[in-house]
């Protein structure tokens, strides 16, 4: 069951860079926390576009909340979800990684919409960027500490739903129309100017519902959690054309991951699935599999793609961004792990420190290996670690690793689509992470004068003259019929039928990389709460027990840190009204919330776990 109050607190947050007023209901103190980025670098992270378009700017702009006449954008509203309000440099009141974007639509599919005369294909969009999933506040006695890179407490999940409610009342309800059409096209506009706007409202409003039914799950995400591959599994569905697509339950939502040291990382993502073998040349940083991770990453995040029917030889036209995903990534190699804020909690017992010092050696460090904060260069590979059969891991939650290893799509146009470097068409049916990387390295291929020019600019310091680059993309094989029908499969020919059981029998059984979780350095491990891949454990503390002794209920939604258990309250009150359930009524583990696994430490004498509890803040 989910337990919402009637009242959620609002907790209001500014950036460091904002140089406008101040909201007068937030009273809270922000504690600065040097992580090595200017005021420069915060701007950008905060509000440079990668190409995600979730609405037309003038529309959120307008829109209403769906119960109220109250602006959808209100602050209050806003914090409701846990996303972070703000104003940006431009003086627009946009959530903290809301982002405008402002590119030509020419070849873009779902946002090409025209709703006023005359309008040209440079329309300004919002979507969100990496800062408005990794980007984390914490309150204390009064005092906010802003963390970036940290995982965000936003509920996207009903954020996107409270979207949607407020789009389809502004379709139907007459007086919501009218003040909606007011803001966006003028009072003095024509019947025939307000009739364009209505059916371009109808149809982005029906796609957007689409969407929503597509990730329908009985499962919650609650705050701080999101089944990020969910819903890039089924935008792709949709966005390749297949005939009824059978929806991929967005069933396994995971904590959004810390981005400290990411880049340093040879491998990411929660299973491991993205590699990183960054090139140094001639003192630039190259990476290509970090270029193909992030941009596969922004596909569930309002990317426009264009997939037709047509062979992908010459790429994808998308909505994407290489250059500036290329940016976020580089970002990322000065981004400092955050100390802890002894001032504020309280200093680290020195005595404590050093006996939990050995403690980690003994019981952390074949997993979790050393890593100064302040050493942002070496590379290091990460611990794999299975989650089927024996040992201290044994007993995870398979969710997430096991939707990514399992699931399968429709294929849509890209039946006959070659797989990277591999001659092995694509059939009606396909892994839904092959058909993701597919469509994104389709999407850099359609850009390579633009990374050409950057990896140019980056690595010699030289320009090209305006030129055209022959295409020379992903393959695509003759489409083959269908085996059953000798047509192009028409109802994802079963793909989706694997039931949550079916799916968690095979992965528990089968042997592939893939079937692992990640275990990497701790360094800043104090500001990344919940814990657990699903966010099923609240605290450090409480993962340092026993799987059976930790929180079988607890109450998310509140930023008030403890720094006593390392991780936020989970009494309920205004602001803590999500209700975490990791099992069912009859006491089995709830698939997707399962708090076990990862016993590492946990027979542990009350001191010495109050001991490694120190040694971690120091970390």
């Amino acid at each position: 069951m989910i337990a919402r109050s009637a009242k959620l607190g609002a907790v209001l947050g500014l950036p460091l860079f904002m140089l406008t007023i101040a909201s007068t209901a937030q009273a809270d103190a922000l504690v600065p926390v040097d992580q090595g980025w200017t005021q420069a670098d915060l701007k950008e992270w905060y509000e440079m576009s990668a190409g995600s378009r979730l609405i037309p700017l003038s529309w959120l702009l307008a829109l209403e909340q769906p119960d109220n006449d109250n602006k959808f954008l209100d602050d209050a509203h806003i914090a409701k979800f846990r996303y972070l309000p703000h104003v940006n440099s431009g003086g627009l009141p946009l959530p903290l990684g809301f982002t405008v974007d402002t590119q030509s639509d020419k070849n873009l599919k779902a946002t090409k919409l025209r709703w006023k005369a005359l309008q040209g294909d440079t329309e300004p969009w919002v979507g969100m960027n990496c800062a408005a999933c990794h980007t984390a506040e914490l309150t204390y006695k009064g005092n906010r500490i802003r963390v970036q890179g940290a995982p965000t407490l936003a509920d996207f999940q009903s954020f996107m739903a409270a979207l949607d409610r407020a789009l389809t009342a502004t379709r139907d309800d007459p007086a919501k129309w009218d003040r909606f059409a007011a803001r966006v096209v003028g009072d003095g506009v024509t019947q025939e100017d307000r009739a364009r706007l209505k059916d371009a409202l109808e149809q982005f409003t029906a796609r957007r519902l689409r969407i929503e039914a597509a990730n329908v799950a009985p499962l919650r995400d609650g705050y701080g959690r999101l089944d990020a591959f969910g819903h890039i599994f089924n935008d792709i569905a949709l966005s390749v054309g297949a005939q009824n697509p059978k929806p991929i339950p967005s069933d396994a939502p995971v904590s959004y991951p810390f981005l400290w040291n990411v880049p340093q990382h040879d491998k990411v993502q929660w299973d491991g699935i993205a590699p990183n073998k960054p090139l140094s040349l001639h003192g630039a940083k190259i990476d290509p599999g970090a270029l193909v991770r992030n941009s596969a990453g922004m596909l569930g995040v309002f990317i426009d793609v264009n997939v037709t029917s047509s062979p992908i030889i010459f790429g994808i036209y998308s909505s994407l961004k290489p250059t500036n995903i290329i940016a976020f990534e580089d970002k990322l190699r000065s981004l400092l792990p955050p100390a802890w804020p002894s001032d504020i909690f309280g200093a680290p017992d020195p005595t404590l420190v050093q006996k939990g010092s050995v403690i980690f050696a003994a019981q952390c460090a074949r997993c979790h290996g050393s890593l100064p904060r302040t050493d942002l260069e070496t590379h290091f590979n990460v611990t794999m670690l299975p989650f089927a059969g024996a040992g201290e891991n044994a007993g995870t939650d398979p969710g997430m690793a096991c939707n990514v290893y399992a699931t399968k799509a429709a294929s849509g146009a890209l039946r006959g689509a070659l797989k990277f470097l591999v001659f092995d068409p694509v059939g009606d049916t396909a892994p839904a992470r092959d058909l993701v990387n597919i469509v994104a390295l389709g999407a850099l291929v359609k850009d390579q004068r633009e990374l050409v020019d950057h990896y140019l600019d980056e690595i010699f310091h030289i320009a090209l003259p305006p030129l055209s680059l022959p295409a020379i993309g992903l393959p695509i094989a003759d489409h083959a019929s269908s085996p059953a029908a000798g047509e192009p499969c028409k109802d994802n020919c079963g793909a989706a039928a694997m039931t949550v059981a079916q799916h968690r029998s095979e992965c528990l059984t089968a042997t592939d990389a893939l079937l692992a979780y990640k275990a990497r350095p701790l360094t800043g491990i104090w500001a990344t709460a919940p814990y657990l891949h699903d966010g099923s454990v609240p605290t450090l503390y409480d993962l340092l027990l026993p799987a059976a002794q930790r929180p079988k209920t607890f109450f998310t939604g509140t930023r008030e840190f403890d720094p006593e258990k390392i991780g936020f309250l989970t009494t309920p009150s205004a602001d803590n009204d999500f209700l975490f359930e990791t099992q069912t009524a009859s006491g089995d583990a709830r698939p997707g919330n399962a708090n076990t696994g990862h016993e590492f430490g946990s027979t542990l004498p009350e001191d010495q776990r109050k001991a490694l509890l120190e040694y971690l803040k120091t970390l």
